[in-house]
């Protein structure tokens, strides 16, 4: 982790990897091949599945936080987050919490209470899966 000062705010640099190989589990967990593909409901799902996963131990904060990002980044380029704000929210959220974690004592209890609570109380708006829940999938146990 790299980090510079501007002023008060710090900038800080990760040096993390995308998760491509995990990505591809999630997707295809919903029966998607290509996230070209994915609506609202499956980046839902998806959500879902990653965050029991993430509280089970099985993905830690970074594989979570950066795949959350590339399904924030589907869901403003498809538009989504006109219909579900809160969805692009959370996902966003879980992005900057990976940062918040490492920023210092101020920063973790001004931001990391109210993030922590978007994530873990975020329910689903879109209509629930037909096929077996996402609840129950954890694709790495």
């Amino acid at each position: 982790m790299k980090s510079n000062s501007l002023g008060k705010m710090k900038l800080i640099n990760l040096d993390r990897t995308f998760p491509s190989g995990k990505y591809h589990k999630y997707l295809a967990a919903v029966e998607i091949s290509d996230e070209q593909k994915l609506n609202v409901k499956h980046i839902e799902q998806i959500f879902i599945i990653l965050r029991a996963n993430f509280i089970k131990g099985s993905l830690d904060l970074d594989d979570f936080a950066l795949i959350c990002h590339s399904l924030f980044v589907v869901t403003t380029q498809k538009h989504f987050d006109d219909d579900n704000l809160v969805l692009a929210n959370v996902l966003d959220g879980v992005n900057e919490l990976s940062f918040d974690v490492r920023t210092d004592k101020e920063e973790i209890v001004k931001f990391i209470p109210n993030r922590v609570r978007l994530i873990f109380d975020y329910k689903p708006e879109s209509e629930p899966p037909t096929h077996a829940s996402a609840k129950s999938k954890n694709i790495y146990n």
